[in-house]
């Protein structure tokens, strides 16, 4: 029992060390925004970074 304890915490322990070589990505989805970024046009609305 203490083996399959600690083989299940050693396992947890490599999972967690491995999520924090992942890069962090958001992906970000709108529909039917048409031109309402300035990227694409807009005067009103100004999105520099995008």
């Amino acid at each position: 029992m203490k083996r399959t304890i600690s083989l299940l915490g050693l396992l947890l322990a490599l999972g967690q060390a491995q999520a924090a070589e992942r890069p962090n990505i958001l992906w970000i989805y709108l529909e039917d925004v048409s031109g309402w970024f300035g990227c694409y046009g807009d005067k009103v609305i100004e999105t520099p970074n995008i």
